[in-house]
């Protein structure tokens, strides 16, 4: 005897059913694959190996060719040089030294000479200095090796015989050599350098000033 079917329940329950089997036919979140035919697959690519420019040594002798092959063909190479700043020398780009400047400032050491000198019973040395690129004389005292600078002070002097006014004046504590400012004279004209020192309390005076 056969089998009636079975009649699907209706209302509430039939509803319930209809949900559990549409789930099972499909489950949500989860996507079908689609089959493809042997050979239809996309195509892949092979990964290829990194690009490699060669050792170190093949990159120098290629930017070697390149630089030869600039050069032949009359190119500009462009070179990167490190920067260094400008530092101009003292007294470089300045105006003519005058009267009162400082010897080092305006440059006037480059050919500086002693054109005359005394030494003192001391060991200081008395000394006048002339520069023939600034036309100038000034007067210098070196104190000795083992002077005890904390109380030394020097005061050095430099004038003409011509005009006595404008005599330069230095004055200085706790330096071992001692320059006066510049003056600025004629070849033809006599300058004198003189000068004075005291060391622990004790004042020394030139025995003879210094002359040329």
């Amino acid at each position: 005897m056969a089998r009636a079917p079975r009649a699907a329940p209706c209302g509430r329950a039939g509803r319930v059913l209809g949900r559990q089997r549409a789930g099972r036919r499909r489950r949500p979140g989860r996507r079908r694959r689609r089959r493809l035919a042997p050979g239809s697959g996309p195509v892949r690519a092979t990964p290829q190996p990194a690009r490699s420019h060669g050792p170190p040594a093949v990159r120098r002798h290629t930017r070697e060719r390149v630089r030869r092959r600039a050069l032949h063909r009359g190119r500009p190479l462009l070179v990167a040089r490190p920067h260094h700043p400008r530092v101009d020398r003292p007294g470089q780009g300045s105006a003519r030294p005058g009267l009162g400047d400082d010897p080092y400032v305006a440059g006037c050491l480059d050919d500086a000479i002693a054109v005359a000198a005394t030494s003192q019973a001391d060991g200081t040395v008395l000394q006048l200095m002339w520069s023939q690129a600034c036309s100038a004389n000034w007067g210098r005292i070196t104190l000795p090796q083992e002077t005890d600078l904390t109380t030394a002070s020097v005061t050095a002097t430099v004038a003409t015989t011509e005009d006595a006014g404008r005599a330069q004046k230095s004055v200085a504590t706790g330096q071992q050599t001692v320059y006066t400012p510049i003056l600025v004279v004629e070849v033809t004209d006599q300058a004198c350098a003189a000068g004075q020192w005291t060391v622990d309390g004790v004042t020394t005076t030139a025995d003879q000033p210094a002359c040329a």
